[in-house]
């Protein structure tokens, strides 16, 4: 599964500019994103391939409410349904992406039936920090179907993914 980024050349260190969509079309071609649920404080949403509407990737985002307006005609364009690091590129917003675990597990069953895949999903939590202040701007859980090839990078594993899963599962239901 590691061997397309070897041959990328991708290192860690370039997650932090490069883009999980950037890392998703490489593999998988054009995506297209679609929101499940949404407010003030949070969204959820899903990655799909525009070719086959496989589900590549499940995302939730926390806010950080305090510092949303900051860039908030940025986070409009969030709001809107845009890919958050393209919405901030695109208007020029400096965007970096802080991995803190990756974990290789598996998921709850109504996550994995959005896959339609078994296996191991890898499992990213980032922090998003935007501008040149690197303001705090969210916090992301990126669930991968089993189908993605991840880098493969040495973390700590996170402590608090089977609460965040469960909020996932929860919010899912009622979507």
């Amino acid at each position: 599964m590691q061997a397309p980024f070897r041959k990328w050349g991708i290192l860690c260190h370039t997650l932090t500019t490069m883009l999980s969509s950037d890392i998703l079309e490489k593999q998988f071609g054009p995506t297209e994103l679609v929101i499940i649920a949404q407010n003030a404080n949070y969204r959820l949403i899903k990655t799909i391939a525009k070719k086959n509407q496989t589900v590549l990737e499940i995302s939730f985002v926390r806010f950080d409410t305090p510092n949303i307006n900051i860039f908030a005609d940025v986070h409009q364009t969030v709001l809107r349904g845009s890919s958050m690091g393209k919405a901030f590129t695109d208007a020029g917003v400096q965007f970096v992406r802080t991995p803190r675990s990756v974990d290789h597990i598996e998921v709850l069953p109504d996550i994995q039936s959005l896959f339609g895949h078994v296996g191991l999903a890898t499992i990213v939590t980032v922090d998003i920090f935007v501008g040149p202040k690197k303001v705090h701007y969210c916090h992301i859980t990126e669930i991968y179907s089993p189908l993605v090839a991840w880098p493969d990078i040495k973390t700590p594993k996170s402590s608090h993914i089977n609460q965040t899963l469960l909020e996932i599962s929860t919010l899912l239901s009622r979507a």
